[in-house]
């Protein structure tokens, strides 16, 4: 018999990835989205929605409008610009890679995240949490380093009593890896939502359209050599 699990689902490629190959492993009896009222709530809802009618997977939406009273982020603040980028600067400069993720940053995000879904697992005896971390995020975003994951998976050994534990498939990935392994488990990339606005198509130029499309671009050629 399967362990279950509840996955974190943004709807994008790290974390629909991370879910479909957990599923060899673990019955995830429920996929949560949260809506703190970033820009691209409803495109990430849309496709986290599809994604778990694709895979027969209960789906739940978690609003959180209070958390976007507190939080001052361009993800959230319209008012704010959303830094833009390129496949030539990603990655060349360390310094540059921080300041457009210090723009984009929302505090303890993850954690406020990881701690509602743990209260789920915890009450539906579920042993597990899944999250798209992945090692080429990890560099700029620290919660999304193994070291952050353990450290997590520590605290919940003493504030759940069936001791939750994180699971990332994705964690040692690059994005190309992932996009290898979305290719290879037949899920549908087309439908899914990595943009970090939310208009009609992605807008091409935000750092996750930037790392996600380049790491399209990678399996595809990779694929044709």
């Amino acid at each position: 018999m399967k362990k279950k699990a509840i996955s974190i689902l943004s709807g994008g490629l790290d974390s629909c990835t991370a879910t479909k190959l957990a599923l060899d492993d673990y019955e995830c009896i429920k996929a949560i989205t949260f809506d703190y009222g970033q820009r691209a709530a409803k495109k990430e809802i849309e496709a986290a929605r599809f994604f778990c009618e694709t895979e027969n997977l209960p789906h739940q939406v978690i609003s959180l409008p209070w958390f976007q009273d507190i939080i001052h982020t361009s993800l959230v603040d319209k008012t704010q610009h959303i830094p833009e980028t390129s496949s030539s600067e990603i990655d060349l400069s360390l310094k540059a890679d921080q300041e457009r993720a210090c723009k984009v940053w929302v505090p303890n995000r993850n954690g406020l995240f990881l701690s509602i879904a743990a209260c789920f697992a915890e009450s539906l005896l579920a042993d597990a949490l899944i999250v798209g971390f992945n090692a080429e995020e990890a560099v700029t975003f620290p919660d999304n380093s193994e070291k952050y994951l353990n450290s997590f998976t520590d605290s919940l050994s003493y504030s759940t009593l069936n001791k939750v534990k994180i699971i990332s498939p994705t964690l040692h990935m690059k994005k190309a890896e992932v996009a290898q392994a979305a290719k290879s488990h037949k899920i549908n990339i087309s439908k899914l939502w990595w943009c970090y606005h939310g208009a009609e198509n992605p807008c091409g130029k935000c750092e996750s359209c930037v790392r996600n499309e380049r790491a399209l671009a990678i399996c595809l050629s990779s694929r044709g050599a």
